[in-house]
């Protein structure tokens, strides 16, 4: 079986890794003095969940809520970022990771794409758009703006492939260059 890695942050940062091994009592043991959470899409959905229905309560975070996506930790969607905006009341971001445990991409302020860490790094079955146009935050680096899950055995989906090339869109037209203000997630 194939072991999910999860990233590593600085202890300074005080952010709670949350994993689905652990259980209501040991997550709110380890929220306690975060200032931000972690988790896969589904650890988070779950503890949203039972703290909206009354089951749970659990310290407040305020900072703001890391979802792990990637292939072993799935995609986060419009429904899942609403949930947590309304439970846990602090921003939410998303960070793309490799099976190894390594963030390939990261989402900034602007909420309009994940930056690309490594524009060489490989996105093992997955096909990323990228956005070369100037974004928002700031951030040189360019935004995977959607990607395509690719058909692999199930054999090559528990190992890292040969990459497969990102299409980038660059804007010949001068007014896309502008950078674009953020836009709010509803």
């Amino acid at each position: 079986m194939h072991r999910v890695r999860y990233p590593s942050y600085d202890p300074a940062l005080r952010i709670a890794i949350l994993t689905p091994d652990l259980n209501i009592r040991q997550l709110r043991r380890r929220i306690r003095g975060a200032r931000a959470v972690a988790g896969a899409a589904g650890v988070l959905r779950q503890l949203a969940e039972a703290v909206l229905e009354g089951s749970t309560t659990m310290p407040p975070i305020d900072a703001a809520v890391i979802v792990f996506t990637g292939i072993c930790h799935g995609e986060l969607t419009v429904l899942e970022r609403d949930l947590f905006w309304r439970v846990f009341q602090v921003p939410v971001f998303e960070q793309f990771l490799a099976p190894d445990g390594r963030i390939l991409a990261t989402e900034c302020d602007a909420h309009e794409g994940l930056h690309l860490l490594d524009p060489h790094a490989p996105l093992p079955g997955f096909r990323a758009f990228l956005d070369t146009a100037p974004c928002g935050c700031g951030n040189p680096h360019p935004r995977v703006t959607g990607f395509e899950l690719l058909d692999l055995p199930a054999s090559a989906a528990s190992r890292p492939g040969a990459p497969v090339p990102a299409q980038i869109h660059e804007y010949g037209d001068e007014q896309d260059e502008k950078v674009r203000p953020a836009r709010r997630v509803a």
